[in-house]
């Protein structure tokens, strides 16, 4: 039986500038330059790649029919909360202080941005 192709070869042109950076990192890791190269692709996969994969196959999830309605789930998590103030003794849900919107729907919440900047981590 023959086996799958592992990988294939690709010609591409790549800029001087970022070529000179990946032979420094290469000769510095004692990689060769497709080690280097292939790493940058990986990790671009990761991440920016990562995200366009995801809104792909987000799409077509939403043409086959795969799924909800927003304003549902907001009802829903509008249901779900208020069962929860319901059942709790104070009427907030456990571990959380009563605030003015405590019991509004969150369909009504108002989201504001932090007051200070966030840390990097």
């Amino acid at each position: 039986m023959a086996q799958a192709k592992q990988s294939e070869s690709v010609t591409l042109q790549i800029p001087t500038e970022i070529l000179a950076d990946i032979d420094t990192i290469a000769g510095a890791t004692e990689r060769s330059r497709s080690h280097i190269i292939l790493r940058a692709l990986r990790g671009y996969l990761l991440q920016e790649g990562a995200d366009i994969l995801e809104a792909i196959e987000g799409g077509a999830q939403l043409d086959a029919g795969q799924h909800e309605d927003f304003d549902d789930v907001l009802a829903e998590m509008d249901r779900i909360i208020a069962g929860k103030v319901a059942s709790s003794p104070s009427g907030s849900p456990p571990g959380r202080p009563i605030t003015s919107d405590a019991r509004a729907p969150i369909s009504e919440i108002e989201v504001r941005p932090p007051q200070r900047p966030l840390r990097s981590p």
